[in-house]
């Protein structure tokens, strides 16, 4: 009796091994890249349109191996950074993006030699987007101080400088790399989420509303 106890477990957990190493399961959120020694075609990606989850089956490993992406939006946080407006003068901008992978063939054939694993892939995608939001912050230049911080009832031109710098991400030429439809990425949408005065030039507007007070006063 003991023995066919054992005998039972035995062949189940063998069998659940085996079932591990041949299935992999695909979430409706995400897509799977299967490849067949280290390479991938277009028939290998699984899910990408969100119609295809479920279970499928592989040869096991080093045969073939599963890489899945989360296709949902994620977000980028740039750090703090000192740009120059039209009337030259400085103010610190932390902006944001939020993307997602949209070619989950090309985002792996892009970002894979980062290391085996998909978080490896979305640490080098989120660095090189990083330095694409700094590159186009650079539209900051564009955009007078004043209009930038509205006063008087006036309306800020701040939703028109965030689409500018989406569109300069967008744009062809945005990356030295290439394209950005060449990452298998898609940027949806930047936004601003801090803008700040350094202290030097903090202390410039505080002295030139003490002059005007005075001048009034006077």
């Amino acid at each position: 009796m003991r023995s066919t106890f054992l005998l039972t477990m035995t062949g189940l957990i063998i069998l659940g091994f085996v079932m591990f190493m041949v299935t992999y399961s695909v979430r409706f959120t995400e897509a799977a890249v299967v490849t067949t020694f280290g390479k991938a075609t277009e028939s290998a990606v699984k899910n990408q349109a969100g119609d295809e989850a479920g279970l499928y089956f592989k040869w096991p490993y080093p045969v073939q191996s599963v890489t899945k992406y989360d296709r949902r939006v994620r977000i980028l946080e740039t750090r703090s950074e000192t740009q120059l407006t039209a009337d030259d003068r400085p103010i610190i901008v932390e902006a944001f993006l939020t993307w997602r992978v949209t070619d989950p063939l090309v985002f792996y054939q892009r970002f894979s030699n980062a290391g085996p694993e998909a978080r490896d892939h979305y640490n080098l995608a989120q660095r090189t987007l990083d330095n694409l939001l700094r590159a186009g912050m650079a539209e900051v230049a564009r955009f007078r101080m004043n209009e930038l911080f509205a006063s008087g009832g006036g309306e800020s031109r701040l939703p028109q400088l965030e689409s500018a710098v989406l569109e300069r991400i967008r744009r062809s030429d945005a990356g030295e790399e290439g394209r950005l439809s060449d990452y298998g990425v898609a940027v949806e949408m930047v936004g601003v989420r801090r803008i700040a005065l350094p202290e030097e030039t903090t202390r410039d507007v505080y002295e030139r509303m003490k002059a005007t007070r005075d001048k009034l006063a006077a």
